[in-house]
């Protein structure tokens, strides 16, 4: 359509100069052209994904202004089970004149979130110096039906133990007996691992999925500080 000026976006702007979004977060899609907005579309780009069709955000979770839109991601239930942490390009989708016409796409990650720690945020080793949490994050981890017996993780999963540590899943439960179906996801994990007595003490946690981090930082803190219930303290 001759005269049509495609919508365009510039950055992509997360709360608190985060590296990474994550659901529930606010962002700000700066951009031109961007009249008649549609919705916005979040692609992901991880290769184990293919087949996922892109989610769509419609209003009211987005809002023009002058700078350009406003993205409310969704933090429920339901969405820990749409979305996945990873990779995702974002591009907004205008109607013009009966037609859609989309913007360029941008680069963003999805960081999981730590919603929960059991048995605490303070754990004692056992007897042979092991420690076993099982950590409740969202969006959820996706899995994948190896045989009757047997389901592993669909994402690279690891839990970052301060800043020297890198710890791998227990393997999710096997899948239920036919005819049930196997569960899609996760929000469960579970971690078991050793430490020497001279390595007890207080830890930050982060969660690492497909390569981005969960962001260790209180999401209700006006001013940037790292969140309590993220610490692990191992005695």
């Amino acid at each position: 359509m001759a005269g049509v000026s495609l919508p365009i976006l510039k950055a992509i702007r997360l709360p608190r100069s985060q590296s990474s979004a994550s659901l529930g977060d606010e962002l700000l899609l700066i951009g031109e052209n961007l009249e008649g907005l549609q919705s916005v579309r979040f692609t992901a780009v991880n290769t184990r994904t293919n087949g996922v069709q892109p989610i769509l955000l419609q209003a009211p979770a987005i809002q023009t202004n002058d700078e350009g839109i406003r993205v409310t991601l969704p933090n429920d239930a339901a969405a820990g089970e749409l979305w996945s942490a990873g990779f995702y390009t974002v591009a907004a989708l205008v109607s013009r004149g009966g037609q859609t016409w989309s913007s360029n796409e941008l680069p963003i990650s999805l960081a999981p979130r730590i919603l929960n720690i059991a048995p605490g945020n303070t754990v004692a080793r056992d007897q042979d110096g092991n420690v076993t949490i099982t950590i409740t994050s969202r969006p959820n981890v996706r899995l994948a039906r190896v045989d009757d017996t047997t389901m592993r993780f669909n994402q690279q999963v690891l839990l970052l133990l301060g800043n020297a540590r890198q710890i791998a899943p227990e393997p999710p439960p096997g899948p239920p007996p036919a005819p049930a179906t196997p569960p899609a996801s996760s929000d469960q994990l579970q971690f078991v691992f050793h430490m020497d007595a001279v390595e007890v003490g207080q830890y930050l946690l982060r969660l690492r999925i497909d390569g981005v981090d969960s962001v260790p930082l209180d999401p209700v803190s006006e001013t940037p500080k790292f969140d309590d219930a993220q610490r692990l303290e191992v005695t």
